[in-house]
């Protein structure tokens, strides 16, 4: 026998259609029993809408003149407000416009509206930016400078300006700060105690026929499935079949740190001119490249020479492209410690013979479906490693959209060249 606690009628309020329950008869222990059982089904409606209503998404246009401030070089602000916030963000084109772009925001109505300010203020910063120059002796460019650089990125880094010490005439150097106007009243006072201690620059020694490490998988993130896996971002995609990606950990923010010193560190004309400048290059070397896009410079290893031209390897990124010996430099050692973040890779189920590739076409569908350059966040799954060459082979889903993709899958059923459900 099952016994039940009568509940009392304290908080429940007796309806038309109660009182009509009562008249055909039902007991008063079933009444109240239904009565308990409609609440809680009420309760958690309630908490169902609480939730929804809680998770919101929010569009903020940012200009073109300075959306690529705003997103950081290698999506860096689009990775830091994901960390720091827990939401998603995603960059698209504004509708009907070709110059603005829409950054959006996924996540609970606190977080995203934290990580709405933080993009905010970046767009004010940028578009309110101003630059202070002034000349100083030459020979105190050392103590602005300090040993290897350290002293200026710090500078820069502590002041969030882009500061640079350039040679001028009669002995002089011009200073350039280019910021916010408080962000450049800070780093005039730093550049101004620098000064003032007169510490010499110290040691400008290049190296630059180095070594960089080689990527290594770590160990996989493992789900409450037991399912092992990585999260990537897709940096780019190769027409011969492979696509190059860069897995999302501790390493993503020493990539960014990276660029910047790199970017600070050669855009300083200050360096003597046969310092860092390539008089002759080889195959395999690692050197400093300059990316047009953004103006950043970058790690590359030396592909192929011919014509007077080189074709380079991004090693971060997996791009390549053709430059002149002119543009590029010697790689400090200072910048080879971190191993090569992008990976070569095959996608399940994509196998191109060696005399096909995809059209521009396909492309553009695979970029889209695997958000490549945008920095939006996919899983992915080791499968295996393959031949000689070592290019593993891994899977793809992507949790941004509702229900979850699964990339091969949808190039299958688009009937993108090499895709095969055998595998």
């Amino acid at each position: 026998m099952v016994f039940y606690k009568t509940p009392s009628l304290s908080g429940f309020t007796i309806t038309a259609r109660g009182v009509t329950a009562l008249s055909v008869g039902l007991s008063a222990t079933a009444f109240f029993i239904y009565m308990v059982y409609r609440q809680r089904k009420e309760d958690e409606l309630l908490i169902r809408q609480c939730v929804v209503a809680e998770r919101i998404f929010i569009d903020i246009k940012i200009p073109s003149s300075c959306i690529g401030a705003v997103i950081g070089r290698g999506g860096c602000n689009l990775k830091r407000a994901e960390s720091e916030f827990y939401v998603r963000v995603s960059v698209n084109d504004a509708a009907g416009e070709n110059s603005d772009r829409i950054i959006t925001i996924r996540g609970l109505r606190e977080s995203a509206t934290e990580a709405e300010k933080f993009f905010k203020r970046l767009m004010e910063e940028e578009l309110s930016v101003e630059t202070l120059e002034y000349t100083i002796p030459r020979r105190m460019c050392g103590s602005i400078i300090g040993k290897n650089g350290s002293r200026i990125r710090e500078m820069s880094r502590q002041s969030r300006t882009k500061i640079l010490v350039t040679d001028s005439k009669d002995g002089k150097a011009v200073c350039r700060i280019t910021g916010s106007p408080s962000n450049i009243s800070y780093a005039d006072g730093l550049i101004q105690q620098a000064l003032t201690e007169g510490k010499d620059g110290g040691d400008n020694t290049v190296l630059y026929k180095m070594n960089v490490p080689e990527f290594v998988f770590p160990f996989p993130l493992i789900s409450e499935s037991g399912e092992e896996y990585f999260r990537v971002y897709v940096s780019a995609i190769s027409p011969s079949g492979y696509v190059f990606i860069q897995l999302i950990n501790e390493d993503s923010l020493k990539l960014d740190y990276l660029v910047d010193e790199m970017t600070d560190y050669y855009s300083m004309t200050y360096h003597a001119d046969d310092e860092l400048t390539l008089s002759d290059v080889s195959i395999d070397d690692f050197i400093a490249v300059k990316f047009s896009d953004d103006a950043g410079w970058y790690r590359a290893k030396v592909a192929d020479i011919s014509d007077g031209l080189i074709d380079v390897d991004y090693i971060d990124y997996g791009d390549s492209t053709r430059v002149s010996i002119d543009s590029c430099r010697k790689l400090r050692h200072q910048f080879t410690s971190l191993q090569r973040q992008s990976v070569c890779c095959r996608i399940k189920g994509v196998s191109l013979s060696s005399d096909e590739v995809w059209n521009e076409s396909e492309l553009q569908l695979i970029e889209t479906l695997t958000h490549c350059s945008k920095w939006r966040e996919l899983f992915c799954s080791l499968v295996e490693t393959r031949g000689d060459c070592k290019i593993p082979t891994i899977s793809f889903r992507d949790d941004n959209v509702s229900p979850t993709k699964d990339i091969t899958e949808e190039l299958i059923a688009v009937g993108v060249t090499g895709c095969s459900a055998r595998e």
